[in-house]
């Protein structure tokens, strides 16, 4: 009679627990990877839209720079609907819809260089709905002109490392006709600057600059980078 072999319940049990253990740790990398391929992706294609969008504008307006769009002398529903008009398949949020035309807040790169109020963090800045752009694909823009010149004063508030108000300000001056942001995603998220978000000012000189390294290692080294946080967590 020939023997047979197989395994027993305990040796069963245990190659299932180190499957698991080994799931366990690999899965969540997997992932993270995966989504950060689907953002590259993302972002590449909305940068690109944005740039030929723009592109197309000035060839059919006979432009020179940027600041035949980016006029400081019109108001921000003009300039939304002209470059709309070269966005294909664009429409125009002018009222709250939930689907696409949501606001919501925007989170820093990383929490080390997050805004801070009462020791928590908080959002510094918010993709608003009104006059935003959008696309069918979730890609969308908003556009904020400065008012009359393309020089903007201001003053911000100086925090402690705790995000506490300490009375004093400080007062800034920029060179800045108008700031256009980017969202890839809509309101999925994370709604973070460098993975879903980004931010471009269009200057005096008829250029638009990106905010940061984001958007430039994305194109050009297929490098994304970013920590994720919660608002409204206890700062470390």
């Amino acid at each position: 009679m020939k023997k047979i072999f197989g395994f027993t319940l305990a040796e069963t049990l245990i190659t299932l627990g180190i499957i698991g253990v080994v799931a366990a740790i690999t899965i969540p990398v997997l992932m993270q990877n995966y989504q950060k391929k689907v953002l590259i992706a993302k972002a590449k294609q909305g940068h690109s839209i944005l740039e030929n969008s723009i592109r197309r504008y000035m060839a059919d307006n006979g432009c020179d720079d940027m600041l035949c769009l980016f006029d400081v002398t019109k108001s921000t529903e003009e300039i939304v609907r002209e470059f709309s008009s070269v966005v294909k398949s664009s429409h125009i949020c002018t009222k709250f819809e939930k689907k696409f035309c949501s606001g919501y807040a925007l989170k820093n790169n990383n929490p080390k260089g997050a805004y801070k109020v009462d020791g928590k963090y908080a959002a510094g800045d918010s993709f608003g709905y009104l006059w935003r752009i959008y696309l069918p694909n979730g890609i969308s823009y908003v556009i904020r002109m400065s008012e009359g010149s393309c020089v903007v004063k201001g003053e911000s508030i100086v925090r402690d490392e705790n995000g506490y108000d300490t009375g004093k300000r400080n007062p800034w001056t920029l060179d800045r006709c108008a700031l256009v942001y980017m969202d890839t995603n809509g309101i999925q998220g994370p709604n973070q600057f460098g993975a879903d978000v980004f931010r471009y000012d269009v200057r005096s000189d008829g250029k638009i600059y990106p905010s940061g390294n984001y958007i430039k290692n994305i194109i050009n080294k297929n490098y994304i980078d970013y920590k994720p946080y919660n608002l409204g967590a206890e700062a470390k």
